[in-house]
């Protein structure tokens, strides 16, 4: 749904934003003791030494690997929040946004649409499921290493649409929302019972 004129005065609207630093600093604090808790159930059921691991023979090239799919996986994740986003706007792609942050450095997706608050939550919350949470799942019954720390590593890079997300506990899931083009959150529209 496009923002008209019309829908700004039938609409209350609540901002619910906060800067990047902000959104970096509660997504470490809200995500560490996460990563931490998850890297000691790998430990629990896949016991490894550090030393060994940083002496093997194929450390550096797991290392360039790692870091290679680290770099990727950063715009696979803003790629992701466009898709689902971008499924339920009218223009479709046409109303999903790239760049980043001149201020911290941090990629963004923006969209440009209204959307209900189910579908915008399912657009900020699918790439820590897809890059996070189930590869974490995987790597922990595989037992593989690489793809515990990628796992990781994106449930900390989604720590940011985690605190988004929060901002719409307890919204109406029908509500409209809109991504903010400039700060980290959105603003929701709530029917005005005075029109």
């Amino acid at each position: 749904m496009l923002v008209t004129d019309r829908l700004k005065e039938e609409y209350i609207v609540k901002e619910k934003t906060t800067t990047m630093i902000k959104a970096n600093v509660f997504a470490l604090l809200l995500v560490i003791p996460i990563v931490l808790v998850g890297g000691g159930i790998y430990y629990f059921y896949h016991p490894f030494n550090v030393k060994e691991i940083l002496l093997s023979d194929s450390f550096f090239i797991k290392l360039i690997l790692f870091v290679v799919l680290f770099i990727l996986s950063i715009g696979i994740h803003e790629f992701i929040h466009g898709l689902f986003w971008s499924f339920f706007c009218v223009k479709h792609w046409k109303s999903i946004s790239f760049g980043i942050d001149k201020s911290t450095g941090s990629p963004y997706c923006h969209c440009e649409e209204l959307l209900k608050v189910w579908q915008y939550v399912a657009g900020a919350l699918a790439p820590g499921v897809i890059l996070g949470a189930v590869p974490y799942m995987l790597s922990v019954y595989w037992g593989n290493i690489m793809l515990l720390l990628l796992s990781l590593f994106s449930i900390l890079g989604a720590g940011g649409d985690i605190m988004m997300v929060s901002f719409l506990i307890g919204e109406n899931p029908n509500y409209l929302v809109l991504d903010h083009p400039k700060l980290v959150g959105c603003m929701v529209y709530c029917k005005n019972s005075g029109v």
